[in-house]
């Protein structure tokens, strides 16, 4: 049988460890990884000399902040899925939050999000992509259309506890609550509003307003405690729950608290 590729000779980096091996290419799939293969090499199209380099898998980034195309900028996601490849990464989910592309129709409907992303984005993208839909305060019913959005195939939706989008916490358990028996998983952006929005407008009274302000207004305690609570959400809702770009020792702890203690949770650093 033909094979589309044969990469030779080079550090093959898999989740089980590092070595030297080939890799050989059907159909999209890799078929093989053996330290030699290189009888197949007149079997192969295509054969890359991979000597000292690292063979990876393609990254897959859950966390990615690309805008939809515009009048102004055309070709703006196709350039961001142009820079993924790049860079090894060869899928990637989008957030549709406010500020990304989205009309005002869709920061108030997961429908319509859902509806507008992939107009916007089909047969746009040099590599795979996906949507993580934002479950934004702002709209009109928050979790209304969350079980459609999962049989649509969206598995994956975000929410935020702070900003002016941000989801209570009475929907944020629900919507823990309803996406994990269908399957779907929540994404969280832990920080406590209320201990946050207090810190922020007693710096803008005082007139911190520069950058180095915006640290010290969020100590580590602002997103521990916060995380601490999603986690207890997802407890209790027994859900699985991502936690987005922890930035703490603090929240790192409460993450390996809730672990042991078997709510299924995840966690990405920035």
């Amino acid at each position: 049988d033909t094979l589309d590729l044969l990469v030779r000779g080079g550090t093959v980096v898999t989740a089980a460890g590092s070595r030297r091996a080939d890799v050989t290419v059907r159909g999209g799939r890799i078929t093989a990884v053996d330290p030699d293969l290189g009888s197949l090499a007149d079997r192969a199209r295509e054969v890359i000399d991979a000597t000292g380099m690292l063979v990876l898998p393609g990254v897959v980034d859950a966390h990615t902040h690309t805008r939809v195309a515009s009048d102004a900028s055309a070709d703006r996601f196709f350039q961001d899925s142009v820079a993924a490849a790049f860079g090894g990464t060869t899928t990637f989910l989008s957030f549709n939050n406010p500020g990304t592309g989205s009309s005002p129709a869709a920061e108030r409907s997961l429908a319509t999000g859902l509806r507008e992303w992939l107009a916007a984005t089909n047969a746009d993208s040099a590599v795979d992509i996906g949507l993580s839909l934002v479950v934004s305060g702002r709209m009109d019913d928050p979790l209304a259309e969350l079980a459609a959005t999962i049989d649509a195939g969206v598995s994956t939706s975000k929410a935020f506890m702070v900003f002016d989008f941000r989801l209570g916490d009475r929907a944020l358990y629900d919507a823990m609550a309803l996406m994990g028996p269908r399957g779907g998983m929540l994404q969280v952006h832990c920080e406590d509003p209320i201990l946050l929005d207090t810190a922020v407008a007693e710096a803008v009274a005082r007139g911190d307003i520069a950058p180095r302000f915006h640290a010290s207004s969020r100590p580590p305690y602002v997103e521990a405690v916060a995380t601490a609570r999603a986690l207890a959400f997802a407890r209790a809702a027994d859900a699985p729950v991502h936690v987005v770009h922890l930035a703490s020792a603090a929240a790192l702890d409460e993450v390996r608290r809730a672990k042991a203690a078997g709510v299924r949770v995840t966690a990405e650093t920035c």
